[in-house]
């Protein structure tokens, strides 16, 4: 017959050394994200310590969990089951959203479909940024305007198009619509009272807008990364 005192100092030595992995393990998380903020802080010293590893990425979060939603609906409506799939964030600045998706669709898990993101922004700061805090994203450094047509399967651009004067806004749509093979998904605040705009929105998206650029869908959404509602505006091929 086995001790079960034994049986009882195994089970507890193996527990201890479990938990001692576990507290390991969170020693070296926390320390990566100190050395994140630390390194956000240093190439970004005017906005406030930690903002972008912290406010920026939860909004940015946020705002890849509205567009995924509507991601997830137009796969399945204009891409084969288990195809292998390129995608483009366009304006993704430190690139938390467009690394959320990419490590999602990293392989043909549960979804079905492997994804390949890339992100694109004018910003040069940014490419120091990616390598070091990101796997499942590759950064561009570039216009949109530069992009060869049917470049990307998918294409999805968040919270951009409200800094954009109307005109500029109408041929910016324009654009990533024909850089996209497939889908186009644009997502954005939904008419903001144009009389006080958010510091740095030019645009108020409304009904003009959107009949300005005739999308085949656009939906209406609570974000929670916004305080009033927003709008997600598709395209189809």
């Amino acid at each position: 017959m086995v001790d079960g005192t034994i049986i009882g100092r195994i089970f507890a030595m193996r527990n201890m050394q479990t938990e001692e992995l576990f507290d390991n393990a969170r020693v070296q998380i926390e320390k990566t994200e100190s050395a994140t903020k630390a390194a956000l802080d240093a190439l970004f010293p005017y906005y406030p310590s930690g903002y972008i590893s912290n406010l920026w990425r939860k909004q940015g979060l946020f705002f890849a969990s509205d567009t995924l939603s509507l991601l997830v609906n137009e796969l399945a409506i204009s891409h084969e089951w288990g195809s292998s799939l390129r995608l483009l964030d366009v304006g993704a600045g430190p690139g938390f959203g467009t690394e959320f998706i990419g490590d999602l669709f990293s392989e043909k898990g549960p979804s079905g479909y492997q994804i390949e993101c890339d992100a694109i922004d004018l910003g040069h700061t940014w490419a120091q940024v990616y390598p070091s805090i990101h796997k499942h994203a590759r950064f561009i450094v570039g216009d949109i305007f530069d992009i060869d047509e049917r470049s990307y399967d998918i294409v999805i651009c968040s919270a951009v198009i409200e800094h954009l004067e109307r005109s500029d806004a109408v041929k910016f749509v324009e654009q990533l619509v024909k850089i996209s093979k497939k889908t186009t998904i644009i997502t954005c605040p939904w008419k903001e009272d144009p009389l006080h705009l958010t510091q740095t929105h030019v645009l108020s998206v409304d009904e003009i807008f959107i009949s300005q650029i005739n999308p085949h869908e656009y939906r209406i959404y609570q974000s929670g990364g916004w305080t009033g509602e927003c709008v997600g505006i598709i395209f189809r091929k």
